[in-house]
């Protein structure tokens, strides 16, 4: 035996019948199925349907509220993120610069013990009287540190 539907009337004043009828037809729902989902809505949510004022008000309030987290969060970027990440960078740039030095530093120490090593070689040959062999270290240990600077250059690229 099939249970027949119950249905109940439900009676409310001709100009709310009117805001359901056109808020159900833009919903694209029947005002049956309009007023048990509204119903269904409230019932879940526990929505007091009596203070929907106070509701509007929170909206308001929440959207201001919205609107100073934002403004804080803007504040914070501007007075301490920017500044601190500007920071960062010259600090970086500040580093780049110290380790560049200390590379020159090091192309720098090695050309000095190559001219030792040349003043060296130098001063045996010259007392065995050797200039071809001068002249020859000359070229390779100028050949040697052309070669360094060409690498330092490259790297500070």
């Amino acid at each position: 035996m099939v249970e027949k539907e119950t249905r109940a009337v439900i009676k409310v004043e001709k100009p709310l019948k009117l805001r359901i009828e056109k808020r159900s037809k833009e919903l694209d729902m029947s005002m049956k199925d309009f007023i048990a989902n509204s119903c269904l809505y409230v019932l879940r949510s526990g929505i007091d349907p009596s203070k929907v004022e106070k509701q509007e008000g929170l909206d308001k309030e929440m959207a201001k509220m919205r609107s100073q987290i934002f403004g804080f969060m803007k504040k914070q970027e501007i007075d301490f993120v920017k500044p601190m990440a500007q920071a960062m960078q010259e600090v970086r740039i500040r580093i780049n610069e110290i380790e560049n030095t200390q590379k020159a530093i090091q192309l720098l120490a090695f050309k000095n013990k190559i001219m030792q090593e040349i003043q060296l070689s130098a001063s045996y040959k010259l007392s065995n009287n050797d200039e071809d062999f001068i002249k020859n270290l000359s070229h390779k240990m100028q050949i040697i540190f052309d070669e360094e600077i060409e690498k330092f250059t490259n790297e500070m690229r």
